[in-house]
């Protein structure tokens, strides 16, 4: 449900039923009956980034949010179990950028928390290198990469440049409230 907390009223909610195999064409449906809901007028871009996906492979979509689950525990344990999930993903649909990057993700937090950044941050650097290969416009690398120019290299000017907070997709991987 989506509720109007000034006025106490509900603005959205329904049901959907469906197999679990089809959770993406789910998603692409709330989205656009909330978007409709709400009364939105979106641009073609903006319609078109609202039911965007990054695999078609819904075992690999699967896999990449068990691996968010496993990611968000913070543990050694958690972050390895994601790093393999998201690798799972990744065998599965190799052009899975979101999935890759999830990879780098879990090796820098590996690094910053659990085993050093001289242990972690070249594999994330590698899959970096996979990300940029494929998508030199995502967020999660810029994000990625300038941790670990602030924890590893300690070179402040190239940190400030990657999370440069004006930049709005990398800081909302920052910090998901800086923008509302």
């Amino acid at each position: 449900s989506l509720v109007d907390a000034r006025e106490d009223a509900q603005i959205w909610g329904d049901r959907y039923t469906s197999r679990l195999a089809d959770i993406q064409a789910v998603q692409d449906r709330i989205a656009s009956d909330v978007a409709s809901r709400l009364r939105l007028r979106l641009t073609d871009e903006e319609a078109t980034r609202l039911v965007r996906r990054d695999t078609n492979d819904p075992e690999a979509y699967l896999l990449y949010r068990q691996g968010v689950h496993e990611l968000n525990r913070f543990s050694a344990d958690g972050l390895m179990a994601a790093r393999d999930l998201f690798q799972r993903a990744v065998q599965r649909d190799p052009q899975y950028v979101t999935a890759l990057a999830g990879v780098a993700r879990t090796y820098v937090l590996l690094g910053s928390i659990h085993v050093g950044p001289r242990a972690a941050y070249p594999e994330a650097l590698r899959a970096l290198q996979r990300v940029r290969a494929l998508d030199s416009d995502n967020p999660d690398l810029r994000v990625q990469q300038g941790v670990i120019h602030l924890f590893h290299g300690w070179n402040w000017a190239k940190a400030e440049r990657e999370l440069d907070p004006s930049m709005a997709e990398a800081s909302e991987l920052i910090n998901p409230v800086w923008n509302m």
